[in-house]
């Protein structure tokens, strides 16, 4: 039996991450104050890392919108693609699923554009705020 692919509207599983420095399980805290951006890599892939760095250089921008980015390599949870790009609401509903078969990744700019999106997004009715 194959395990359902995550998509948008559900809520983001707990994800047994390891972190792209080495370190142990990467948590993801859901406390309604941070969306989070999380791309799940292949671990030693040059094409992941390359897309990886990419993406840090933007991080500032990132964070402009209380969104955290959280790059991982291995994420062994049912349903999650990898390679991909997950973007979580502050609450962990996934906003959407960018599944990079064959490393087609989204533009960096759409990483920002949803940090942007889910920041302006008024809690209460879901609409933009600003």
């Amino acid at each position: 039996m194959t395990t359902p692919a995550l998509t948008a509207g559900q809520r983001l599983p707990p994800l047994a991450l390891r972190g792209r420095s080495g370190t142990g399980p990467v948590s993801i805290d859901c406390n309604g104050r941070w969306s989070a951006i999380v791309l799940a890599l292949h671990a030693g892939c040059a094409a992941c890392a390359a897309y990886a760095q990419e993406v840090e250089q933007q991080e500032a921008g990132i964070a402009d919108w209380d969104c955290r980015l959280l790059a991982v390599e291995g994420a062994s949870s049912p349903g999650v693609p990898v390679p991909a790009v997950l973007v979580a609401d502050p609450w962990c509903e996934l906003a959407a699923v960018l599944d990079a078969g064959e490393h087609a990744f989204p533009e960096v700019s759409e990483l920002v554009d949803w940090a942007r999106y889910l920041g302006t997004r008024c809690p209460e009715c879901e609409g933009e705020a600003l």
